[in-house]
């Protein structure tokens, strides 16, 4: 047994931990839901109240988010004094075939928005194909065809 002691508001008792890595007697049962309330030392009235109340609630074993806007919280999301849409001249621009764009992703617009990997890239426009523009962009040693909005993307200044 691992000598820290639980003191969590649910048990309510001090309970031995079997794990440096749980902190509470409460991620015992998700953590190894097949033990009995004897070994993690629960009483049966507390176990039940448990299971009913913190069904679901456990914080180590949470599966991580696989969404394609994943990780962008600060990435994706303005600051307060340039919230709400851009200049309608950053979407009337135009660009000529052969020019070399960054990706600057604006959040404010969802549709043709490049996957956050994109973000920063210098590429160069090879064509458009109805309101978005096709932009191919280096990868590593891969080269990646992107069909991007021109809201998202910048005349490259370097």
């Amino acid at each position: 047994m691992y000598s820290a002691r639980c003191h969590c508001d649910i048990c309510q008792q001090g309970v031995a931990l079997p794990s440096p890595n749980l902190r509470s007697c409460c991620e015992i049962l998700i953590w190894r839901p097949q033990r009995s309330c004897k070994t993690s030392g629960l009483s049966s009235a507390v176990l039940e109240q448990f299971e009913v109340n913190y069904q679901g609630q456990c914080y180590l074993m949470v599966k991580k988010s696989h969404g394609y806007r994943a990780r962008t919280r600060s990435l994706m999301s303005k600051r307060v004094r340039q919230r709400g849409l851009t200049s309608v001249n950053k979407v009337l621009e135009t660009y000529q075939e052969g020019q070399r764009v960054d990706v600057v992703i604006d959040p404010a617009f969802h549709k043709g928005m490049p996957h956050r990997r994109y973000q920063g890239r210098t590429g160069v426009v090879r064509g458009a194909r109805g309101r978005a523009l096709v932009v191919e962009i280096g990868l590593g040693k891969a080269v990646k065809t992107l069909l991007v909005r021109p809201e998202h993307l910048q005349p490259s200044r370097g």
